[in-house]
């Protein structure tokens, strides 16, 4: 007894150790290397503001109080950056990874009671090494944190279920991990626990475990927990304001503006899932094909974990699904539940591929053309980069060379040894030659995102370069213009919503820098007459994209008097300058 025991956790830490290695080697090469993209700015440049003001409780955004989103990938960016000594590129991007991590292990810890070794295993790998969780896993957004919360307190729940907790025991932890889980993204974690909780026991016919005291009481830990954080967010807003705040955005994802564009939705959404859970997705294929397989899998059916996992990505998917602006990422919480389900067939060809060898044949063959695909890929990537070596030195780099020579040999190994790799081990490979390619994937596409030419840190170097370094505080005209220019400058960014606002911030000052876009220009006549009406001058312009035009660092100017308020005296054709460009 003692020695299967022993044995149990060696296996267990060999496993983890495996786990942390795939981990690493997915997530940490080049991490930094990409600039802050999507909502990464958003993110960092709160978390700046945490670390400067010591403020860890009201999210700040360029001087004005941000509650769209709840704080805690806030508060994980600046504890890593406050550890690690800066808040860069590398060092927001690391608590996501390590929520990747976390994923994984309790994976691999909380389905010991349904799955096998190789199971749990399959399902922690799966995970790790998804395609869509891949994409989110190397940003400093919140998406990872959010799967992590969600599968967490699904199978903490489950456990405690089928294990036969006090009803009030179970209740409680589990709401209580719903309110830590409402910091991390807001009320979706709500929608995800009670949809799954409610259709899962309505399919066991436990209803009268829903509605119970227990159920209620264990309701006040979560009030608690978001009591005591609404507390301090109605300290700067009204109730009615906050709620319809998150009103607003569900409104806003439930809104199409065609009927195509919502014909479209519903048709590309589930492509877009099974491209997100790749390449796990094709292990399903053998099951669809084979008659007797699928015959075999009711028998899952008994298996309280399977259930549970179907029955959650069943009641949530259509949820997202016929929201027409709903993004896929926001049903990623869903690819651990995949990477269970899909566990069980591993699990059953496992067991079945003595008897049925195409089961064998089927999942080597994946990797064979998995292989093929990235050998052809790699030597048409050499053939293109050569060429553009050509024509832009220095895209052919080291790294990239190395990377490279890598895909080929790995490649050409697997096709070499496809008859000596046993199905157990089938799992490790497939997810270590996705893990390269993706590695190799973004190596370029930060390659080819550094050398545009309307760079965000290029331009932000360029307006750094430009302020003096005395004055500390720029003012934004605009809300969220361009965050990606912002996120690194190293100045006080504060927001305006006007340009009448700049009056009042002259004081006679020559030292006063604003910034704008031209688009925001446009959208109001008012605003262009307001910008005439103060005294300024540019100093530096920029095209950054087509949404937002150009990019203009304007200062207050000095009139004879003291004031930087005039009539326009010099500016409407430096106004007439900026739009026409």
């Amino acid at each position: 007894m003692h020695t299967n025991i022993q044995l149990h956790n060696n296996n267990a830490v060999k496993d983890c150790f495996l786990l942390l290695l795939l981990t690493a080697f997915i997530y940490l090469p080049f991490l930094g290397l990409p600039p802050w993209d999507g909502n990464e700015p958003l993110r960092v440049i709160i978390a700046r503001d945490m670390l400067k003001t010591g403020d860890w409780i009201i999210p700040m955004l360029h001087g004005k109080p941000y509650f769209t989103k709840p704080p805690m990938m806030n508060w994980l960016i600046a504890g890593s950056g406050s550890l690690l000594g800066v808040v860069n590129e590398w060092t927001s991007r690391i608590p996501s990874v390590c929520m990747v991590f976390a994923t994984a292990l309790s994976i691999y810890f909380l389905t010991a009671k349904w799955l096998s070794r190789e199971g749990r295993l399959f399902a922690s790998l799966a995970t790790v090494c998804m395609i869509g969780l891949i994409k989110k896993g190397r940003t400093a957004e919140i998406d990872t944190l959010f799967i992590f919360f969600v599968m967490f307190i699904l199978l903490i729940w489950l456990n405690g279920y089928v294990r036969q907790w006090k009803p009030v025991l179970l209740w409680s932890i589990a709401l209580s991990l719903v309110g830590l889980g409402f910091l991390a993204k807001g009320p979706q974690v709500i929608a995800y626990f009670y949809l799954t909780i409610f259709a899962y026991l309505l399919f066991r016919k436990r209803m009268s475990f829903f509605f119970s005291k227990e159920h209620l009481f264990g309701l006040l830990f979560f009030v608690l927990i978001l009591g005591v954080y609404m507390f301090f967010v109605l300290q700067r807003i009204s109730l009615e304001q906050y709620t319809n705040m998150w009103i607003n955005q569900i409104v806003d994802r439930a809104e199409s503006r065609t009927s195509f564009s919502f014909i479209g939705h519903l048709i590309l959404y589930p492509l877009e899932g099974i491209l997100s859970f790749m390449p796990w997705m094709l292990l399903t294929i053998p099951v669809v094909i084979s008659r007797e397989l699928r015959r075999q899998t009711r028998a899952f059916l008994s298996n309280e974990l399977f259930v549970f996992s179907l029955v959650m990505i069943i009641v949530n998917f259509p949820l997202y699904w016929v929201l027409p602006n709903a993004r896929f990422r926001y049903f990623l919480p869903a690819g651990p539940f995949a990477a269970i389900g899909i566990a069980f067939l591993f699990e059953m060809y496992l067991n079945e591929v003595k008897e049925n060898p195409a089961i064998d044949r089927f999942v080597k063959g994946i990797l064979v053309f998995s292989s093929v695909i990235a050998l052809i890929s790699t030597i048409g990537s050499i053939t293109a980069l050569f060429i553009l070596k050509i024509r832009a030195p220095g895209s052919f780099t080291l790294y990239l060379l190395i990377l490279l020579c890598s895909i080929i040999l790995l490649g050409v190994y697997i096709l070499h040894t496809k008859q000596d790799i046993s199905l157990r081990r089938m799992p490790i490979w497939i997810a270590f030659t996705t893990g390269l390619l993706f590695i190799t994937y973004s190596y370029i596409d930060s390659q080819f995102d550094a050398s545009r030419e309307h760079n965000p840190r290029e331009i932000a170097k360029g307006i750094s370069s430009t302020i003096p370094d005395d004055v500390g505080i720029i003012y934004e005209l605009g809300y969220r213009r361009f965050l990606g220019i912002t996120c690194y400058l190293n100045k006080d960014i504060i927001q305006e919503d006007e340009f009448s606002d700049l009056k009042s911030l002259g004081n006679g000052s020559d030292k006063v820098y604003f910034l704008f876009d031209t688009k925001y220009l446009e959208t109001r006549e008012s605003r262009k007459k307001a910008l005439k009406e103060i005294v300024w001058e540019k100093v530096y312009s920029e095209f950054f994209e087509n949404s937002r035009g150009e990019i203009v660092l304007g200062r207050l100017k000095k009139t004879p008097s003291g004031s930087t308020i005039g009539h326009g005296t010099g500016s409407n054709a430096l106004l007439s300058t900026v739009l026409s460009r």
